[in-house]
């Protein structure tokens, strides 16, 4: 409250307290850049003096930074085992969820319903944003699966190369070669 109250203030003294839906969603995570949770530069790079960035306008490409790595992904993904059985995991796992169907903008239909419902939501721009808390929710249940990993190794004596997580990992790697073999032709 302390830092959203003067903003929710001082926006109804600015060109955003009458912005459009669709103003508000420009930068919106197009669900193709979901490549880059593993591959941050798959779209090109946006440095000064050399734009090599293809995927959106300008600006989309520091708004939409997603990028965690395979295998915190792929610790996230195995993280998800049991999830409902801690409500520590189930919050991460939460706000992995919304904050992805935020950040999607005009191609979820979450940030339109918050846009109109939700008091000072209206004023607030660009969706992409909240994909710095999607990597934190991710981050959250890397932790998880990291801890239920080792944990199974020790219990059970099994090799990581035993568990669910070299099946996770091959499908990730197939997905992010398929998506870059797909992005040559």
């Amino acid at each position: 409250m302390v830092s959203w109250l003067p903003a929710a203030e001082l926006a109804d003294h600015t060109p955003r307290s009458e912005m459009t839906y669709q103003a508000s969603v420009e930068h919106s995570l197009e669900p193709r850049m979901l490549l880059k949770l593993v591959t941050p530069r798959f779209f090109g790079t946006q440095i000064p003096g050399q734009n090599t960035y293809w995927a959106a306008g300008y600006g989309s490409f520091w708004e939409t930074c997603l990028f965690v790595g395979l295998l915190p992904l792929a610790l996230a993904l195995y993280g998800l085992k049991g999830v409902l059985r801690s409500r520590h995991s189930a919050f991460a796992l939460s706000l992995t969820v919304m904050t992805l169907w935020l950040a999607l903008g005009k191609y979820g239909l979450l940030y339109k319903l918050f846009f109109h419902a939700a008091p000072g939501f209206g004023e607030f721009r660009h969706p992409g944003r909240f994909a710095g808390i999607v990597s934190l929710g991710i981050a959250l249940m890397a932790a998880r699966g990291w801890t239920l990993l080792s944990k199974e190794t020790v219990v059970k004596g099994t090799s990581v190369f035993r568990s669910r997580m070299v099946i996770i990992l091959a499908a990730l790697l197939c997905s992010v070669g398929g998506a870059y073999f797909w992005a040559g032709s």
